[in-house]
């Protein structure tokens, strides 16, 4: 690089001071140059590429064959080819093919890389048994013949009899015919557990070895191709069903309910139920063996696209002593497993339509597509399938094919809708679009600077949101027994983190505007594990005053009208719960005005959004 130098008598493009070329200005010169060179090295330097420090030291990905260990029975070690898989120090170190604790978890996809000459010859071991008496449990070696068809090994629980202790099953990887659907089947596992290790509270454990029906959330089966699966035939058939959100559950042959081992985004961490042994009910928490009239049954949303098994097979739950402490013991219950892992929806909502219009019966349509059938007053119709990201259009008619109102509203994929037909204080009939939440995950309004504190995921609960859809009623709110706010009972919330509660606010059941629905945190969430029975009260109330005067002409709504077929309980010689969980709107419709006939007088009612 040359550098401009300026001397006397001459003059450069550079523009420093006038210097003479005596030795005092040369070196003041290369001083300056020193300085000028070193910035110019620094400034090049630095333009070199820079070095990358960061290292990842997890384990790389594996490439996964078609061929899964569903891991029922617990084994926790891993041996191919004479090399330990898993971590046998059991320290939760990660290794290579379990990067997580380094134990082998619920569901395994086993490597193409264990596969030589395409087969694999895999050992299981150490099971993680709870009972109070261990069983004795052997290594189970397998030889695995392909790595590329479908097949599911489940393990099972060595205990007892009438099974071996690994069953081999195809599974269809196949997506529904039909784009808005999924597949489901049932998988009958079940075996004689035996006694209880130690005399229960409650009594003896109830056999349910035997077959097994897929049923809805009333007990209403679901296809007589998912019922009455014997443990000899193992397998039903996978059928077809629109997407949605379900509470399903098992039934035995003599219709009792199959209790659901844990399931959700903790059920690692909790790995059993606390159950009462002769009914498989759940129990009441911190009693000496009282017992709700509910068995445990997850709610979840099946996505369209999906590919699901309920396998039924023995899970470890708790049970009560009859000296208050508690043990550990096996029992047959089921559990839903991801054939497939459902792919996000983008394409699909659901809308249902209720008609709030007293005294008529009213034929809905959904973008030009009729309901299968008319919706009588105060009830709900069935869902209907859209596509989803854009707009759709709700017409009611009545009898005579009148139009009584029409809606366009925009929907996103993956929302539920129900579309309320009622009337305003000006006599208008209106179609009101309401956005339900049909998740298991909500916010317990206690930690509010950190949302991973706060959200909370319980799947079973009762979730109600509350709507006025009289005209007679500027302001309404809804109590429990005798105008009590269910706040104050620790007994209706539903347990948040560590000793907090749900609490919602007062907009949930408080003054409530005739056709305005809240849309911030509006769901009240219920236990359901204490078996307490309530009842809704609807008062006229003002924004000063809560909860007002009760409408005494409105009846009360009790908990345990919420229960869809009683059948399903007393059929097998039980008593009725306190409630049914779900996903329900409670509304007041009609006229509480003097003159309103019969038909068109207030009342409260639920519709229940899932199935």
């Amino acid at each position: 690089m040359i550098l401009p130098i300026r001397y006397k008598g001459q003059t450069t493009g550079y523009s420093g001071h006038y210097n003479s070329p005596d030795r005092s200005g040369f070196c003041r010169w290369s001083v300056g140059c020193t300085l000028l060179l070193s910035c110019c090295f620094l400034f090049f330097g630095c333009s070199k590429p820079k070095e990358d420090f960061t290292y990842d030291n997890s384990h790389p990905r594996y490439d996964p064959s078609a061929v899964r260990i569903i891991n029922t029975a617990m084994y926790r070690q891993v041996i191919a080819d004479y090399d330990s898989l898993t971590n046998f120090d059991k320290t939760g170190a990660p290794t290579r093919f379990f990067p997580g604790d380094g134990l082998l978890g619920r569901i395994w996809e086993i490597p193409k890389s264990l596969f030589a000459a395409d087969e694999a010859y895999i050992t299981l071991m150490g099971i993680q048994d709870y009972s109070a008496v261990p069983v004795q449990s052997r290594p189970v070696s397998l030889l695995i013949p392909g790595a590329n068809k479908p097949k599911d090994y489940y393990t099972i629980w060595p205990g007892g009899v009438g099974q071996p202790e690994v069953v081999s099953i195809d599974r269809d990887i196949q997506a529904s015919s039909k784009r808005d659907h999924f597949k489901i089947r049932i998988i009958n596992l079940m075996k004689s557990v035996g006694a209880l290790p130690s005399p229960g509270s409650t009594g003896a454990l109830e056999d349910l070895n035997g077959p097994i029906t897929l049923a809805y959330a009333d007990g209403t089966p679901v296809s007589s191709q998912t019922s009455n699966i014997s443990v000899e035939q193992r397998t039903s058939p996978y059928i077809e069903m629109p997407y949605g959100t379900y509470q399903f559950k098992i039934l035995s042959a003599d219709g009792r309910e199959i209790s659901a081992t844990t399931h959700g985004v903790n059920e690692d961490d909790f790995e059993y139920r606390r159950l009462d042994p002769p009914t498989s009910r759940i129990v009441i928490p911190s009693t000496g063996g009282g017992v709700t009239g509910l068995t445990y049954a997850p709610i979840r949303t099946y996505q369209p696209g999906g590919v699901y098994t309920i396998v039924v097979a023995p899970f470890p739950f708790d049970y009560l002593l009859t000296s208050g402490s508690s043990q550990f013991a096996y029992q047959n219950q089921f559990k839903v497993i991801d054939d497939v892992p459902p792919p996000p929806n983008f394409n699909f909502a659901r809308i249902q339509c209720v008609n709030a219009l007293p005294g008529n019966y009213v034929d809905f349509r959904i973008n030009g597509i009729p309901l299968s059938d008319v919706v009588r007053y105060g009830q709900g119709s069935g869902y209907q399938i859209v596509s989803a990201n854009g707009e759709y259009v709700v017409e009611a008619q009545n009898s005579e094919g009148v139009e009584l109102a029409r809606v366009t509203h925009s929907i996103q994929a993956g929302q539920n809708h129900s579309v309320w037909l009622w009337q305003d204080a000006q006599g208008k009939v209106r179609l009101l679009p309401v956005a339900n939440d049909m998740s298991t995950e909500f916010y317990s309004n206690r930690f509010d600077d950190n949302a991973s504190v706060n959200r909370l995921e319980h799947t079973m609960a009762l979730s109600t949101r509350h709507l006025n859809l009289s005209s007679d009623l500027p302001y309404l709110s809804y109590t429990i027994n005798n105008g009590q706010d269910m706040r104050q009972y620790m007994t209706l919330q539903v347990p948040g983190a560590g000793s907090f509660y749900v609490e919602h606010s007062d907009d949930v059941m408080y003054n409530l505007r005739p056709g305005v629905p809240i849309v911030d945190l509006p769901y009240a969430r219920w236990r359901v594990d204490y078996g307490v029975t309530f009842e809704w009260m609807a008062y006229r109330s003002t924004p000063g005053v809560t909860p007002g005067f009760w409408l005494d002409q409105i009846p009360v709504f009790r908990s345990t009208d919420l229960i869809a077929r009683p059948a399903l309980y007393t059929q097998v010689g039980r008593p009725l719960p306190a409630m049914e969980p779900g996903i329900f709107t409670v509304a007041v419709i009609g006229r509480t005005a003097e003159g309103a006939s019969n038909i068109e007088k207030a009342k409260i009612i639920a519709v229940k959004h899932n199935q």
